[in-house]
């Protein structure tokens, strides 16, 4: 068995700290206002993600709007309050991780993951699609020939 972590990270160690307090702040608004927010953020807001292709930031602004959103006032302050599980207590699930260079979003800085994608922002799954591919199929070939 195994997992494949794509622009994600372990803990909430790589988390800027103003993301924290904005995932702390919006945790606790009505839902009302985490309403308002998603509908009024600007396109700017979305820069963290890297250098977006205008099909992209188009994807990933409806893709936003289409997320509940209970879910959006609820997983910035799940993030921050996460603290991932150590390697010991996998139960032999093994872990491997792919990650751009340029994570914005989740600090580079601060992950250590098998394989670094140059170049990449957050959305690398979009922007550098190829790289993102070949890891998981190279990850699932591994998993494939251990189980056999």
């Amino acid at each position: 068995a195994g997992v494949v972590l794509v622009s994600s990270c372990r803990n909430a160690r790589p988390i800027p700290w103003f993301q924290g307090w904005f995932g702390r702040m919006v945790s606790r608004l009505p839902l009302g206002a985490v309403e308002f927010l998603k509908h009024h953020l600007p396109p700017k807001a979305y820069h963290r993600l890297g250098d977006l292709a205008p099909e992209h930031a188009t994807l990933v602004r409806r893709m936003f709007l289409d997320t509940p959103t209970a879910m959006l006032r609820w997983a910035p302050g799940a993030m921050v309050h996460w603290t991932g599980r150590p390697a010991s207590s996998m139960n032999g699930v093994r872990v491997r991780h792919i990650h751009g260079d340029r994570d914005a979003l989740l600090l580079s800085a601060r992950v250590e993951p098998d394989q670094w994608i140059r170049g990449a922002g957050h959305a690398m799954s979009m922007t550098h699609a190829e790289e993102v591919n070949a890891f998981i199929r190279q990850c699932v070939s591994e998993i494939a020939q251990s189980n056999a």
